[in-house]
């Protein structure tokens, strides 16, 4: 038999947290092809957050 079940573990940039901390909670993300996935934050990294249209025009 195939599992077909996964846990999605994520860690949220810092510039994420400005609403408090995340870690524990779930978080839907949504990528460009539509596709859903919901994800257990678990830690957290330094960075910022990025405009996608920013990550497009590099």
């Amino acid at each position: 038999m195939r599992h077909t079940q996964f846990v999605v573990l994520v860690a949220i940039s810092t510039g994420f947290l400005n609403s408090g901390n995340l870690c524990g909670k779930h978080i839907q993300i949504k990528v460009a092809s539509g596709r859903e996935v919901v994800a257990n934050v678990v830690g957290q990294c330094i960075g910022e957050v990025r405009d996608e249209e920013e990550e497009e025009e590099e």
